[in-house]
């Protein structure tokens, strides 16, 4: 993940091809005992929710690069030049196992 100027910027466009967006959400807090003590799941939570929001309403098949978000978490020490962060990647894990719809059958017998 590489931010440059024009990332933070509402109408950003990549600047080169090998570039893709990772939209995500950073959460800036003031002191070091609120980054420890911050919720991280449930914000970690709200990015999923995010992500599966875009899938149901039908913006990732537009947009795709909706499905690669971050979230991050950060607290700066500007006096000591120190930074802490939490970065994560939301992944959507299914409450429960996948049922097939039909027992699995070799590829030549399908053909």
């Amino acid at each position: 993940l590489c931010l440059e100027r024009t990332a933070l910027s509402p109408t950003f466009a990549p600047p080169e091809p090998s570039s893709v967006a990772a939209p995500g959400t950073v959460m800036v807090v003031n002191t070091l005992d609120e980054f420890k003590e911050a919720d991280k799941k449930a914000f970690l939570d709200s990015a999923g929710a995010v992500i599966v929001s875009n899938i149901d309403s039908g913006e990732a098949v537009r947009d795709p690069s909706l499905l690669c978000r971050f979230a991050m978490l950060v607290f700066s020490d500007l006096k000591a030049y120190a930074h802490t962060y939490w970065l994560a990647f939301p992944a959507l894990c299914p409450p429960a196992a996948p049922a097939l719809a039909a027992e699995p059958q070799p590829l030549q017998d399908c053909l």
